[in-house]
């Protein structure tokens, strides 16, 4: 891999883990979608691994941050991230499984779908507060939905928070800014898990180190500034963002697949 290469990587992992950790995505539904069509050398294990590499990265960081701030929710995240574990080892079971072709037709048929129930979420009134003092519970209904966002998180890589974000705050009606944080701490263990998974199993991560070092190397300042960003963008906007941001990768994706 050439220098060039291991610079453009690095900044790509800045740039997605700033605006994953602003949206509490974790970066890799950026990441992963542009290693997709950048290294089509690389199978979709390969590309899943290196982005829940930089995702625990990222997700470990903002985390951290956004509990100093007092935005975690730890009841919940306790909870939510235990519920994703079986599903995240098997995702990771399941991704080797799947053509190239096939998982950007999914990953993009995916990124749609949220793309509109984020986007019809900020466009009705009202929203969930942006008080990080709301009174907030942990909802069965979410430990339930992170069962299936766990194996979601890891076949495609992402870590979960595209769809844990939406389930918090749009679902189950969490604090637009409490949800964002939320997530990221059980983004952080999912990826922890499957990252971990991935290792044991021989399968994304050994042959790819330097694409997941590079990436995690830009994580580290991404998650920072991301989370920095986050006092200053109020809950609409960052939801519109993240619906926009989903529509552009996900027709880009199901353009390639076809």
């Amino acid at each position: 891999m050439t220098t060039a290469s291991l610079v453009g990587l690095v900044v790509l992992g800045a740039v997605a883990s700033g605006i994953g950790t602003l949206i509490g995505a974790g970066g890799a539904f950026i990441a992963v979608p542009v290693l997709l069509m950048a290294r089509p050398e690389l199978s979709p294990a390969a590309a899943t691994g290196a982005g829940l590499f930089m995702v625990l990265v990222n997700a470990t960081l903002g985390a951290a941050r956004y509990a100093r701030m007092g935005r975690v929710h730890f009841p919940s995240a306790i909870r939510f991230a235990a519920a994703t574990l079986p599903g995240a080892m098997a995702g990771v079971w399941a991704v080797r499984r799947v053509s190239g072709a096939g998982f950007s037709a999914l990953f993009g048929g995916l990124l749609l779908v949220i793309a509109v129930l984020l986007g019809r979420r900020a466009l009705r009134a009202p929203l969930p507060s942006d008080d990080t003092t709301t009174r907030t519970r942990v909802d069965p209904r979410g430990v339930a939905a992170s069962a299936i966002v766990g194996f979601v998180a890891t076949f495609f890589g992402v870590g979960g928070g595209i769809l844990q974000v939406p389930i918090l705050a749009a679902w189950l009606r969490y604090p637009v800014p409490v949800a964002v944080a939320t997530s990221l701490l059980i983004a952080a263990v999912t990826a922890a898990v499957g990252v971990a998974t991935h290792l044991a199993t021989a399968a994304g991560l050994p042959d790819h180190w330097p694409v997941a070092a590079a990436l995690a190397c830009g994580a580290l300042v991404g998650a920072s500034v991301g989370a920095r960003l986050s006092r200053h963008v109020g809950s609409r906007g960052i939801l519109l963002g993240v619906a926009g941001a989903f529509v552009i990768a996900g027709a880009r994706l199901i353009y390639a697949a076809l």
